[in-house]
């Protein structure tokens, strides 16, 4: 509203400081009532000018064109900057086709992109999600290294700065993962690997925004793979089914406050089993977490870290409860089982597939199991673009 009132301002400014035009003759004569408006106008316009020009020096009437368009300016990027209400954290769960790609955004600006989709539309969906001024995706993820995950994020590659990248390093040799690697290596970017029990904390000192309720900052664990698959051949199953490179999927839980996110990537029932595992072992290895420095990693492979949880049970880390479900495998028959949900009891479900897509994901199947675990289920092939916001107390998802 307020841009709109500075615009038509702004607009009538300029109108009344046009040259008088000739006007052709009318053929009619006009109402009474506006032929009155009119007059009261022009007898108002030449008493405002004959002031105007009295009282304002020739200088800055030359300038005050300049001048008025200035603070018009001005003023729209005070509202684009002030007037932007952002939650605390907020995920983008984009309507790109066959494929995942999501954003994970903090009021402070910190922006961690996960996968890009099939094709480089994601960069239209961050052009408008960001403000015009941001252009630095802080961290990129690559879950894994098939087609309809890293397309996208090749043209995120040329289009934005990316200060980190953090993948598997499963060896792949498709022509748009090659590509991938080369345009990472070309711009310097680096780029970690990613294992079980490594953490890191979404924000950025120099922007650090108080909240009332004093909710430490976003974090965001990796719970798979726990092995290193960094150069390492992964036989590939069946087109639309599970396994292969798919089970070499980076799963994540992202945490804020008292809310949380379970990220699966392509994951299928073979990792689930083992999260569920995990979920209930008591004799894991984990790492310790310091509450680093912005996008900081630590790696469960530095020793100084590693502990048994059978002395000191780090109850956090490999926790699969959480408010939201990323499903794994666009929603395929070949994940998110029974006993999966029963560990994870999500409040809400996301399912990223494309309309009318050739796999028929989700399956109804899946989509049924959502259902009986009390789920509320949102698609991206049916509801478009989904984003779900947290305060760090509640958290909700819904259709943008």
């Amino acid at each position: 509203a307020l841009l709109l009132f500075l615009g038509v301002v702004g607009g009538l400014w300029f109108w009344m400081q046009r040259k008088d035009v000739p006007k052709k003759p009318r053929l009619l004569p006009p109402h009474p009532l506006v032929a009155g408006i009119r007059k009261s106008y022009s007898q108002w316009r030449a008493h405002f000018r004959a002031w105007y020009r009295a009282t304002v020096p020739l200088h800055w009437r030359k300038a005050s064109k300049w001048i008025v368009l200035g603070f018009i300016a001005a003023f729209i990027l005070a509202g684009q900057f002030f007037l932007r209400r952002e939650s605390p954290l907020a995920l983008y769960f984009y309507d790109i086709g066959q494929g995942d790609g999501f954003l994970m955004r903090t009021r402070e600006g910190f922006d961690v992109l996960v996968d890009g989709g099939p094709t480089g539309r994601i960069v239209e969906k961050l052009g408008r999600t960001l403000p015009f001024w941001d252009k630095t995706i802080e961290l990129m993820i690559l879950t894994h290294p098939h087609a309809d995950h890293a397309v996208g994020q090749l043209a995120v590659l040329k289009r934005f700065k990316v200060e980190r990248v953090l993948a598997t390093g499963v060896l792949h040799t498709t022509d748009e993962y090659i590509s991938w690697l080369q345009e990472i290596k070309r711009q310097g970017i680096p780029m970690e690997i990613a294992r079980a029990g490594s953490t890191f904390e979404i924000s950025n000192p120099k922007h650090q925004i108080p909240n009332k309720f004093q909710i430490t900052n976003p974090k965001l664990e990796i719970l798979y793979p726990s092995e290193d698959f960094s150069g390492r051949r992964v036989t590939e199953g069946k087109i639309g089914e599970g396994g292969g490179l798919n089970d070499t999927s980076i799963v994540m839980r992202l945490t804020y406050g008292a809310t949380s996110f379970l990220l699966m990537g392509d994951a299928t029932s073979a990792v689930e089993k083992e999260l569920i595992k995990c979920n209930s072992s008591q004799s894991v290895i984990s790492t310790k977490r310091p509450a680093g420095a912005r996008g900081e990693i630590s790696h469960g492979t530095s020793m100084q870290g590693v502990r048994s949880l059978d002395s000191a049970r780090d109850d956090n880390w490999c926790d699969l409860h959480s408010d939201v479900l990323k499903v794994g495998h666009h929603g395929s028959k070949y994940s998110t089982s029974v006993e999966f949900l029963k560990a994870v009891q999500p409040k809400y479900a996301v399912i990223q597939s494309g309309k009318e897509n050739r796999y028929g994901h989700p399956a109804y199947s899946t989509l049924w199991r959502l259902n009986q675990a009390g789920a509320d289920v949102l698609r991206n092939d049916t509801d478009g673009d989904v984003v779900c916001e947290s305060d760090g107390r509640t958290v909700s998802c819904n259709k943008k």
